[in-house]
This record gives C-alpha cells, structure tokens and sequence, in this order.
C-alpha cells in the first residue's frame, strides 16, 4: 500500500502569502480612509440638494428673501445671534428657536441633513454644523449694483432672490468649520478645512440647486468669492 505524502509549504511560499498579505492590509488601511471619506462627501452633496429646496421653500415665506448667515441678536425672537441653518431646522422640526439654539441639540440631531457628517464631534455646536453660508454674496450683490454695505451689515443682510442675475454662477453652501466663509484665496489655504475634504474638494451649492465639487483654490481662481462682479449688474 503506497503512502501518501503532504508536502508542507516551503519558507519561500511562506514568505511570498505574508508579503501579499502585507501588501493588501497596507492597501486597505490607505483606500478605507480614501473611501470612507468620498462615501460621507457623497451624503453631504445629498443634503446640500435638500437644503436647496429648505432654501426655496424659506424665500417663498419671505419675500425672496433668503435667511441672512447671521441674524443679530437685536433682530432675533430668541433675543441671540441666530443663524441660517437654524431658521431651515426650524422649517423641518417646528422647534422654538431658543431649543435650536442650544449645543445638545445639534449634538442629539445628527441625522439633520444640516449637520455635516465630516464635522469633527467635538466642533458640532449650535454654530458650527459643518455648513456654512456665502458671507460675501450681500456685499457683492451691493458692489455690483453701485453700492456697499457698512461692515456691520455684511453678514446680517438678506440676499434677495430677484437681485440674483445668474443663480446658476451665485454659490451659496458649503462645507466650512463655522457658519460663514468667504472663499478667497488665503481661506482656501487654511487646515480648517481638512477635515471637510475628499479627494482634495468640497461640493459647492450654487442658487439654482446644483452642487459642484472642486478644490477650495480652485473656488477662489473662478473667482466665485467675487460674484457677481460688477460688470455683471444684477437685476432691479
């Protein structure tokens, strides 16, 4: 009777299933991160798009107006600096403005469309969702028809949809560390920022409800900080 023989592997075989191992475990740990973070900017382009219609809906209530990045505290029912994410909540939750305007909340509503999954825990306050609002479309807006706001009016004043030529060129929404952003060429550049990338860019909402996504300097090199321009007059 011939005896079978079960040859074991050699070192060399050994050597060659640990090194692939290596290699894929080593893929892995770099493409998850890559993944994860191209998977979460994905959700955010979604919940930019409802906000389009939150926006929308807030403008037909208001006059076209859309709500300012900052209501001051003299100007706000809840007698506190209110924001514009806030007022959208409000329009979806039916809570008082005062509730929305505590930490715990946004800590306990993460599913909101308005907190931004990319948000680091630790940043998410009543201020800083992970989503922020164009802080110099008004002042623009004013510049290209003439005129200029007082610093102290830049972010409190209300952009008014039918002083809007081209909504398909006016950005709105993006991600950002607090609830205004500028979009120039130094903020571009600031480490705030990372936490909020994937693949090197951010989607951006523009007025007519379309999201692009695209390098914070490649923003500012389209100059959309500066839109409209005043060579591009909006609308009476």
């Amino acid at each position: 009777m011939t005896k079978t023989q079960h040859r074991g592997f050699t070192l060399i075989e050994l050597l060659v299933v640990i090194s692939i191992i290596a290699v894929l475990t080593t893929l892995a740990a770099v493409m998850a991160p890559k993944i994860l973070k191209k998977g979460a900017q994905t959700k955010s382009i979604q919940s930019m798009r409802q906000m389009a219609s939150s926006l929308e809906l807030y403008a037909n209530d208001h006059a076209n107006r859309l709500p300012p990045p900052l209501t001051p505290s003299a100007e706000s029912e809840a007698k506190d600096d209110t924001y514009w994410f806030t007022y959208l909540e409000q329009q979806t939750s039916n809570k008082d403005l005062e509730e929305l305007l505590k930490d715990k909340y946004w800590q306990a509503n993460k599913d909101s469309n308005l907190v931004n999954g990319m948000q680091p825990k630790k940043s998410l306050k009543h201020n800083s969702v992970g989503y922020a609002m164009n802080g110099v479309l008004a002042q623009n807006i004013a510049l290209s028809r003439g005129d200029e706001l007082e610093p102290d009016e830049v972010l409190s004043t209300p952009v008014n949809l039918t002083t809007v030529r081209n909504p398909e060129k006016t950005p709105i929404i993006r991600p950002h560390w607090t609830w205004h952003y500028s979009g120039d060429k130094k903020e571009a550049k600031d480490q705030r920022l990372t936490p909020f990338l994937a693949g090197g860019t951010l989607p951006v909402l523009f007025l007519d409800g379309h999201v692009e996504t695209m390098a914070p300097l490649a923003y500012a090199n389209r100059d959309l900080h500066l839109t409209p321009k005043p060579e591009e007059k909006s609308g009476d």
